[in-house]
C-alpha cells in the first residue's frame, strides 16, 4: 500500500498523487523515486513524503559524486569482486526479493546476506 504522509493515498482524501506530479518536480526526481520504491521491501508500506523523496535524491547524489570521482581510475585486480558478493546479492534476490537488502542506505557489509 502506498502512503503519504502515513495516510492510505486515496483521491478522496485529496492526497493522490500522479506518476507524472512526481516527475514534475525535477529531472531527478524519476530516479530519486526509483530508489525510493527499491529502498522498500515489495511487501512493506511505501510512505510517501517529500522528506523521503530527498533523502533518496541526497542518496543519488551522493552516489553520483562518487562515480565522478571514480571515472578515471583505472580499475585493478584487487577492484575484482569478492568471491562471496555474488552470492550475497543472489541470495538478497531469492529472499522475497528483497533489494531494500542491498540498498545505498543499507549498513550491511555487501560481503553478507
Amino acid at each position: 500500500m502506498v502512503l503519504v504522509g502515513g495516510r492510505k493515498m486515496s483521491q478522496s482524501l485529496g492526497n493522490f498523487l500522479t506518476v507524472g506530479d512526481l516527475l514534475a518536480r525535477g529531472p531527478w526526481a524519476s530516479e530519486a523515486l526509483r530508489l525510493l520504491l527499491l529502498q522498500t521491501h515489495h511487501r512493506a508500506d511505501v510512505d510517501f513524503t517529500d522528506a523521503a523523496l530527498l533523502q533518496a535524491r541526497s542518496t543519488l547524489d551522493r552516489l553520483q559524486r562518487a562515480r565522478a570521482r571514480l571515472a578515471g581510475v583505472e580499475p585493478s585486480a584487487a577492484d575484482t569482486p569478492h568471491p562471496a558478493e555474488p552470492v550475497a546479492l543472489k541470495a538478497t534476490l531469492v529472499d522475497d526479493l528483497n533489494t531494500p537488502r542491498r540498498s545505498p542506505r543499507s549498513k550491511r557489509s555487501p560481503t553478507r546476506p
